[in-house]
């Protein structure tokens, strides 16, 4: 099943749109990445950075406060040294919380145990000073000294290193979100361009056929178009446009069939009532009266035959603008019938074809009107006789089928030539003529359009079966009227 335009706008948008989620997603999750790091190297890298420096500063003033104490034994320098040792400790400690990387927690685990052994020997001099040479703990503290100085050096370095490794990592990425960001406009530029381009072809290319085909039917070519590859909207269309073309296509051939049928009805008449006429002006049966009488004869009866044609064409005309007024009244539908029969029984007779019917007793009567009910047997009745052969038959029937709801079928039976099966769809179309294998019997062609609005207006149905060579049956139902 071909897509419609909606759906191709929204497969097209919804493509759009995936895209755009899945750039938001992965922007969202990148400046997440990005603040995260950047959160570290300017919070924790520089936290660790600074109070490793501090701690260096600390340590150099501890060294010169416990030498000022040494050298004056001032307890007061001791009681200063103290408090600037658990402010070292207190320093240490946080800088301990703040470590997560491998490189400095080993330095800074050298540095814990140097500070302590510089604390301990500091504690233990205070102790037992005089067990040991002044300067042998001086050299044994300085060494300590350099030794942690360094430690804190290295985590100071470990520190900028891993602060400039994160700003590298936040610039990489960065430099990637904004290319992903150009790539990313582009791609919706172009995906929405293709999207364009390719609905508007689906729909423009149909339209452009269209307007050719419709300027074909203007100018009297009616084709129609071949399978289009569009949406469901315009391959419906095209399919309501075929059907346009095709009934216009026959408007166009009821138009000249109409023509040529009026052209053919009129003309006839016409001129027989012309040729008579033009005989009587110029006298040439001044001197036979039975000659003129003839003449007058045949202008009467064209002039009845020209007013029953036009007459058809106009009820015709107000039947299929439902303008046409009937007289229902209840009837004797085998009195009807015997009466088209006798109506009909000289042309019969002239052709000696055998017309039969029996009536049916106890039919229910119908509600009809009785002039258009003549007019639709006399149609049907006649198209028998037209068709049928010199020796042949014809036979009327009426039958009440149970399966038929209480309708009434009527049966006109002749044994003519009957109907090719090509014929069968649009028999009861107007100026629609029944064609034999010799000829097409002479006719108005509205006989059978005229009978199917008559039924029809009744409350009827119209149908025929037929096989070529073995004669046709006309059906037509009608209500009781109990049921009208």
């Amino acid at each position: 099943m071909r897509p419609t335009i909606f759906q191709c706008l929204m497969g097209g948008y919804l493509a759009i749109m995936f895209l755009v989620f899945s750039f938001g997603a992965y922007v969202a999750f990148e400046l997440n990445r990005l603040s995260h790091i950047n959160h570290i190297a300017a919070g924790v890298d520089s936290d660790v950075i600074n109070i490793a420096e501090s701690l260096s500063t600390r340590l150099r003033i501890l060294v010169s406060i416990e030498k000022k104490h040494w050298i004056s034994q001032d307890s007061d320098f001791y009681l200063l040294f103290s408090r600037r040792q658990d402010e070292f400790l207190e320093q240490l400690s946080l800088l301990e919380s703040l470590i997560y990387e491998n490189e400095s927690s080993a330095f800074f685990k050298k540095a814990l145990t140097f500070s302590h052994s510089y604390f301990n020997g500091v504690d233990d001099w205070k102790k037992h000073g005089e067990s040991v040479s002044f300067s042998s703990y001086e050299l044994k503290r300085n060494e300590l000294v350099q030794t942690l100085l360094s430690s804190l050096k290295q985590i100071v370095q470990a520190g900028n290193r891993m602060r400039d490794e994160k700003i590298r990592i936040s610039e990489s990425i960065s430099t990637k979100v904004l290319w992903v960001t150009i790539a990313f406009a582009i791609a919706c530029i172009v995906l929405s361009l293709t999207v364009t381009l390719l609905t508007t072809r689906r729909i423009v290319r149909p339209i452009v056929l269209f307007q050719r085909k419709t300027r074909d039917i203007a100018a009297g070519k009616y084709m129609k178009i071949e399978e289009l590859r569009a949406p469901r909207e315009i391959c419906n269309l095209a399919g309501e446009f075929n059907a346009m073309s095709e009934r216009l296509q026959e408007l166009d051939r009821l138009k000249e069939d109409f023509i040529s049928h009026l052209s053919h009805t009129l003309r006839t008449p016409l001129t027989a009532i012309w040729e008579a006429s033009e005989m009587l002006n110029k006298g040439i049966f001044d001197h036979d009266p039975k000659s003129q009488s003839q003449l007058m004869t045949i202008v009467g009866n064209e002039c009845r035959r020209l007013i029953f044609s036009v007459n058809r064409i106009l009820d015709l005309s107000r039947m299929e603008s439902k303008m046409m007024d009937y007289r229902f009244v209840e009837a004797d539908l085998n009195e009807l019938i015997q009466s088209a029969l006798s109506r009909l029984s000289p042309i019969a007779q002239a052709k000696n074809v055998t017309m039969n019917f029996l009536p049916k007793a106890d039919l229910p009567r119908v509600l009809v009107d009785p002039d258009q009910l003549h007019q639709l047997l006399d149609n049907l009745i006649g198209n028998a006789l037209k068709y049928t052969d010199p020796e042949g038959s014809i036979t009327l029937d009426v039958q009440v089928p149970a399966a038929a709801g209480g309708l009434l079928h009527i049966s006109v039976t002749d044994s003519g030539c009957g109907i090719e099966p090509h014929n069968m769809q649009d028999i009861f179309d107007k100026f629609r003529r029944i064609e034999d294998e010799k000829n097409t019997i002479r006719g108005s062609g509205l006989g059978l359009a005229i009978s199917r609005h008559i039924v029809k207006a009744h409350g009827g149905s119209i149908w025929v079966e037929s096989k070529k060579g073995c004669g046709s049956t006309f059906y037509f139902s009608l209500p009781p009227a109990s049921l009208s």
